[in-house]
């Protein structure tokens, strides 16, 4: 698996991420990020109020950086 991030450089309001995003769920008591997944390909995204992602279950190097 690879793991990939990046750092936005800003403060996000992950409450309004989480209620435009289909495919998001947030529980701020639970996990204080924004889960959002995806099905093709499939990955996991950690999105932080910091400006971090962190996408996670890549199975290629080219999934993050291209060819």
């Amino acid at each position: 698996n690879v793991v990939s991030s990046v750092d936005l450089g800003c403060k996000l309001e992950l409450l309004k991420i989480a209620l435009r995003l289909r495919n998001a769920e947030y529980n701020p008591r639970r996990f204080h990020a924004v889960i959002m997944r995806i099905l093709d390909p499939k990955t996991a995204s950690l999105i932080f109020r910091s400006g971090k992602i962190v996408i996670t279950l890549l199975r290629s190097v080219t999934y993050c950086c291209g060819d």
